[in-house]
């Protein structure tokens, strides 16, 4: 570098004190992910679209007795998610075949929260999938039918199942995007905890 007086050229010095160190000790720093409701909102979207075949909106789901039943007609502008400090709650509508005439509309619901340490990342459920149901007119003798035991597979399905499009798959692959190694990622979790509007995952970094 140099510096400019009266037109000549003069070299500029600076000097900076050297500090001599034996040895740089790694120390553990905390931070944390943060996703918001939106996120979790269009991760549940993304989801549930993939488990009602997209355009389609139809498919079929198997209790573990075996026995199975169409599910149709998903109402994208009814899903609800929510966060606050006890966890994710949501909500989304759908219609069960029964009968042309007398097919329910069901309502599914839960909340859950993350638990993040070093055996990876789950879901902790705070309020187990359930399900009600609503029907037409002239149709409630038929409440008997075992429509409410297929649900939970549904909900576990969409939030926890090993596929791109579960909410859990899709929340760890947001993680791993913060991580510099993906090949021990979970050394790095450090538990979770929700707020309003947010979920939040911690994590250790070595510096």
């Amino acid at each position: 570098a140099s510096s400019t007086i009266e037109g000549y050229l003069y070299p500029a010095t600076y000097s900076f004190p050297l500090v001599r160190v034996r040895t740089v000790e790694a120390k553990q720093v905390p931070g944390a992910v943060g996703i918001s409701r939106a996120e979790l909102f269009n991760m549940f979207g993304k989801a549930l679209y993939a488990k009602f075949n997209g355009p389609t909106n139809s498919t079929v789901i198997t209790s573990s007795d075996g026995s199975t039943r169409r599910i149709y007609g998903y109402d994208p502008s009814d899903l609800g998610v929510s966060v606050d400090s006890t966890g994710v709650a949501f909500q989304f509508r759908f219609k069960a075949e029964v009968s042309h005439l007398c097919d329910p509309t069901v309502r599914a619901y839960g909340k859950f929260t993350l638990k993040a340490d070093t055996s990876g990342i789950s879901v902790n459920w705070r309020e187990p999938a359930s399900a009600s149901l609503t029907w037409p007119p002239l149709c409630q003798a038929l409440q008997l039918v075992p429509i409410l035991g297929l649900i939970p597979n549904l909900i576990y399905g969409v939030i926890e199942e090993k596929s791109s499009s579960s909410v859990l798959s899709t929340v760890t692959d947001e993680i791993m995007k913060f991580l510099p190694d993906a090949s021990n990622s979970n050394l790095f979790l450090r538990g979770s905890t929700t707020r309003k509007d947010e979920l939040l995952v911690y994590l250790n970094f070595l510096v």
